[in-house]
């Protein structure tokens, strides 16, 4: 295992993939998680110790250039399907958060851009000016788009957690 220039050993090829996961998980939901990484991190393996610097971050960076490929694919093949699937039994919204108060579950709540620009700005860390390249908008929009998200995370969750504390 080699060192970065920070001085600590360098994560192997497994413990990045773990640390993917959770990211993964937020971003395209737990069906699809094991996938992403799956291709992320396979697509990294035949270069793996030629990978300089901070690996997690660049399978990090892998793993969300794979996301927006697939999510455009995603967006092209939607655009052509004309039926749904709708889940066997519907319950409503806030009684879903209240019932369990996943952040995961919530998020999927949430339009997929705010969903994106949150899971990248605030798990990620990823600063406005790096996701404004990523997804392709000004910085101010990111900004706005997290902040409306935000908002609307509050929403849901506030009127759950009302309702629980009766």
């Amino acid at each position: 295992m080699g060192e970065d220039p920070a001085g600590q050993a360098d994560p192997s090829y497994l413990e990045v993939a773990r640390r993917l996961m959770g990211s993964a998980r937020d971003l395209v939901g737990a069906h699809a998680a094991d996938d992403l990484v799956f291709d992320t991190m396979s697509t990294l393996l035949p270069r793996w110790d030629r990978i300089t610097g901070d690996k997690v971050a660049y399978a990090r960076r892998s793993m969300v250039n794979r996301f927006r490929d697939q999510g455009r694919h995603l967006r092209v093949e939607a655009a052509h399907r004309h039926t749904f699937v709708t889940p066997d039994r519907e319950e409503p919204a806030n009684d879903r958060v209240a019932s369990r108060l996943d952040l995961s579950a919530v998020l999927h709540l949430l339009p997929e851009r705010t969903r994106q620009v949150l899971v990248l700005r605030y798990q990620l860390d990823l600063s406005a000016a790096d996701l404004a390249v990523i997804l392709g908008m000004p910085a101010g929009s990111v900004r706005r788009v997290a902040h409306d998200g935000l908002r609307a995370l509050s929403d849901i969750i506030e009127p759950a957690s009302e309702g629980t504390a009766s």
